[in-house]
């Protein structure tokens, strides 16, 4: 894989860990730095670790206002 190529990957691996980051509820700061040095390691831990307690219940919380709503 030539220089070009491999900068494009790991610029994908850097913001693929920091959207997973902020989709998460955990650390964008931590993920960008995931994503740069841990590359696809990175992303299989994000995609392992899933979201944040407090993420969850905040989806639960928006999940019953919609159904409050219907």
């Amino acid at each position: 894989m030539d220089s070009p190529s491999l900068i494009i990957v790991w610029i994908a691996f850097t913001i693929i860990c920091y959207v997973m980051a902020e989709n998460r509820g955990r650390n964008k700061l931590l993920g960008i730095a995931g994503g740069l040095l841990f590359g696809i390691f990175a992303i299989i831990y994000y995609w392992i670790v899933g979201d944040t307690p407090q993420k969850r219940l905040d989806k639960i919380a928006i999940a019953y206002q919609n159904l409050k709503k219907e």
